[in-house]
């Protein structure tokens, strides 16, 4: 089966690059897709986009399986492909086999060296242990042509204290350690736009646990409904 055409458009680096996102509806990514059936779980409990990691990890997903389950999922979705210092020619690769609406940088690229894809562009900020508020905060204020991730880590569960992006205004999308069981406390304190979780819904590196995505969903969007 053929892959689903796709007409790129014209990059925006706002919150409106992101379906689903406002102040009053927080934004749902689920990361380390590898099969279909996780992608589809995800999509009908809520979420409103979809991470597929083409850097090393154990959540790798082959050019060619991706290409598979996209081809399954609706034309209009928000499809991430994540990428963390690789070649022009892998990239270039991706981008001709598999119609990725955004990009997901995970490393020290150059936003402007991905601005020819004509996609809109997320741009991880890596949170350190020595990391102060003002820190995280310049750091992210910096971000140009892209919207902030800010991470701790890759794919690890990794933690940080919320409290440190307190003061942050400019929009963002949180990762690191989130689950079900955290979340509400994640979005009351930081009060990012979104959300990006792997480890924190799975059953195993690159396998969903699906009452764990519903929950985690759930809870998100019982605590929007609250605010």
């Amino acid at each position: 089966m053929n892959p689903p055409t796709f007409t790129p458009q014209m990059p925006s680096h706002t919150r409106e690059s992101l379906p689903g996102a406002s102040k009053r509806h927080t934004l749902i990514k689920i990361c380390g897709i590898t099969n279909y059936e996780d992608a589809r779980v995800a999509l009908d409990a809520g979420a409103n986009a979809l991470g597929f990691i083409f850097a090393e990890s154990r959540r790798r997903v082959s050019v060619e399986v991706a290409g598979e389950i996209l081809c399954r999922l609706p034309k209009q979705g928000c499809y991430f492909g994540v990428f963390m210092n690789q070649s022009p020619d892998f990239i270039d690769d991706v981008f001709n086999r598999v119609p990725i609406t955004h990009i997901q940088l995970h490393g020290n690229e150059d936003v402007a060296a991905f601005a020819r894809y004509q996609r809109p562009i997320i741009k991880r900020i890596r949170v350190e242990p020595t990391d102060t508020a003002r820190d995280l905060a310049q750091r992210i204020d910096g971000i140009e042509n892209a919207i902030p991730l800010v991470d701790p880590g890759c794919g690890d569960g990794a933690l940080f204290d919320w409290t440190l992006l307190e003061s942050v205004r400019t929009p963002y999308l949180l990762a690191g350690g989130l689950n079900a069981q955290n979340i509400t406390a994640a979005l009351r304190i930081a009060n990012p736009m979104g959300v990006d979780v792997c480890t924190g819904v799975e059953a195993r590196p690159g396998v969903k646990d699906h009452a764990k995505l519903a929950a985690f969903i759930s809870t998100i969007r019982s605590h929007d409904a609250r605010h």
